[in-house]
């Protein structure tokens, strides 16, 4: 199995139990804005809504430059209000869900489709 195959194998795993890759004291979500920003797809209207602070952390997110990514968050959570925040919303069953990111104000849902389980009739 090759290294890519490797990794999306591990995402898999990982989305379907809820297993996380990483995380840095004292940087709260930093993994799941990770992971969220690099769901945005370039050149998409997400992606032109980032503003400039998130179209850093977004291309930081996308090379695979932790340290860089890690240094652009920390200074945007570094005021009186955290300018990125990872959104949830909560469904039918009272279950939450990851929904998305706020950037600057700006809302990116991020997880769009909703599966259900349902019987086989």
């Amino acid at each position: 199995m090759s290294k890519k195959d490797k990794a999306l194998a591990y995402a898999a795993h990982r989305s379907t139990w809820g297993g996380r890759s990483i995380q840095f004291f004292d940087v709260p979500s930093s993994s799941t804005i990770w992971d969220e920003l690099r769901r945005i797809k370039e050149n998409s209207g997400d992606h032109c809504r980032l503003g400039s602070d998130g179209t850093e952390l977004h291309k930081y997110a996308i090379r695979n430059e932790y340290f860089n990514f890690l240094k652009i968050l920390l200074v945007m959570q570094s005021g009186e209000f955290d300018r990125v925040n990872v959104l949830y919303s909560v469904n039918e069953n009272g279950d939450k869900r990851l929904s998305g990111l706020r950037i600057d104000n700006e809302v990116f849902k991020t997880h769009i489709k909703q599966w259900k389980i349902q019987p086989k009739i």
